[in-house]
């Protein structure tokens, strides 16, 4: 099974966690070991944003094996590519990502933070996208807010 791990900035994350990124590791790694013992993920897909739920995602895989074209426990960082920056902007680029990401995955796990009570943008995209796609998600509320009822973790 492919596992996709998105999700809100540390900044967006409630203060216990995003101000101890040690703590905030713990926890996104405590939540995939769970999830990795139940689906026996083969590949691990994420976007690279270094700030966030992308990179904790992305060292949780590395230290449990995964790597780069490693069938069986394979890791796929994808970056906004720059064409799309050029053509739209950053954020023209990252939900075009996003739309890759869930495609790609099987499953898609969003450590999804809030703004003055609203969840993040691109999360929420990321997440809604692999729904459409019929995909199987869940998120795990990293703050308080006013989230989608009805497919959390």
């Amino acid at each position: 099974m492919k596992l996709a791990v998105v999700g809100s900035r540390l900044k967006f994350w409630r203060p216990e966690l995003s101000n101890n990124r040690a703590k905030a590791q713990e926890f996104v790694s405590n939540k995939l070991d769970k999830l990795d013992k139940k689906h026996k993920f083969t590949e691990f897909v994420s976007g690279g944003e270094p700030t966030g739920a992308d990179t904790l995602g992305e060292n949780w895989a590395r230290s449990r094996g995964f790597k780069e074209k490693n069938p069986g426990r394979n890791l796929i960082i994808y970056k906004p590519q720059e064409r799309l920056i050029q053509k739209g902007g950053f954020g023209y680029a990252a939900f075009d990502r996003n739309k890759e990401i869930a495609a790609r995955a099987d499953k898609v796990v969003g450590f999804w933070g809030t703004e003055n009570l609203k969840p993040t943008r691109g999360t929420g995209h990321t997440l809604q996208h692999a729904k459409s796609l019929g995909k199987d998600v869940t998120y795990v509320a990293v703050n308080k807010g006013n989230f989608p009822k009805g497919w959390r973790d």
